[in-house]
């Protein structure tokens, strides 16, 4: 009698992503905090005006992934996109690796209306209508840099 061992790799350590479903579920300040202790992001250097959250900050207050609450019940997410990533031979790689960036931008082009593009601090944002969110407002997506930014948009 034969004995067949399936062997199932599973990471050890696992990091939370915040999604499209979190986003939409932000309608205040709770909802928001709720999000940052689910995702296991730590609060950074906040004042009363703006409240700062990192996905397992360094020292020197490095991150992949920084979120923001500010006092006018306004939020936005920061997630850094690039890195170099191998795909096989050293000449095969991948510039923007998979991030929660460009997950929750693609449900939102997908499930939202587009309704208008607003400027920002010298940065475009594509507005979107979406109807499962709990704010009042529109969401804004766009990427600066090395960074992709959602920010809600009170109406």
């Amino acid at each position: 009698m034969k004995i067949v061992f399936i062997l199932l790799f599973i990471p050890l350590i696992s990091f939370s992503q915040v999604t499209y479903k979190d986003v939409m579920s932000i309608s205040t300040k709770n909802t928001f905090l709720k999000v940052m202790l689910d995702n296991k992001y730590s609060q950074m250097e906040s004042d009363s005006a703006e409240l700062v959250f990192g996905l397992i900050p360094s020292e020197n207050d490095t991150s992949s992934s920084f979120a923001y609450y500010y006092s006018d019940n306004r939020f936005m997410f920061q997630f850094v996109r690039t890195g170099t990533m191998y795909t096989g031979t050293p000449q095969e790689k991948v510039v923007v690796m998979d991030n929660p960036y460009d997950a929750i931008y693609n449900k939102i082009s997908e499930k939202c209306k587009l309704v208008s593009i607003r400027e920002v601090d010298k940065k475009n944002y594509a507005c979107y209508d979406c109807k499962k969110a709990k704010f009042d407002g529109l969401i804004g997506l766009t990427t600066s840099g090395q960074s992709g930014f959602i920010t809600a948009f009170a109406e």
